[in-house]
C-alpha cells in the first residue's frame, strides 16, 4: 500500500467508534450501530459527514485519483473566510459550516466563496 491509502486508512479508523457511531468488534459481522439519538444530534451529523468523507478519501486513495493537495479544499477555504469575517461573524460561520448548515451559510453568509462548499456540502451544485 502507498502511504496515502495508509493515511486514510488511518482517517477512517480514527473516525469510526466516535459519538454516536459504533463498530462492533465481531469479526467481519460488518454491522454499524447508529447511536446518535444519544447525543447532540448536531454533533452527530458533523461526525456522519466527516465519516462519509473518509470512506471517500480512502475510496479516492485505491483508485489512485489526484489527491487533496490538488484539489480545492472547503476546509482551508472556510477558515480563510472565517478570518476575514471576524471574530464573532468567522466563529459562527465556521460553526455552522462545521455542523454542515450549508443552508444558513447560503442565507446568512451569501458573499461566501464557491470553495467552501466543494467536496464538504453533499447537495452542492456548481454556480
Amino acid at each position: 500500500m502507498n502511504e496515502r491509502v495508509t493515511q486514510a486508512e488511518r482517517n477512517l479508523t480514527s473516525k469510526l467508534n466516535y459519538g454516536g457511531i459504533f463498530v462492533d468488534d465481531a469479526p467481519c459481522s460488518q454491522e454499524i450501530t447508529m447511536a446518535y439519538e444519544m447525543g447532540d444530534l448536531a454533533d452527530e451529523v458533523g461526525q456522519m459527514r466527516d465519516l462519509a468523507a473518509a470512506f471517500t478519501e480512502l475510496a479516492d486513495a485505491l483508485e489512485g485519483k489526484a489527491g487533496t493537495d490538488t484539489e480545492p479544499n472547503a476546509a482551508v477555504a472556510a477558515i480563510a473566510f472565517a478570518l476575514e469575517e471576524g471574530s464573532a461573524g468567522g466563529i459562527e460561520f465556521l460553526r455552522a459550516w462545521n455542523e454542515g448548515d450549508f443552508q444558513a451559510i447560503r442565507e446568512e453568509w451569501p458573499e461566501a466563496p464557491e470553495a467552501v462548499y466543494i467536496g464538504a456540502d453533499p447537495l452542492y451544485q456548481s454556480r
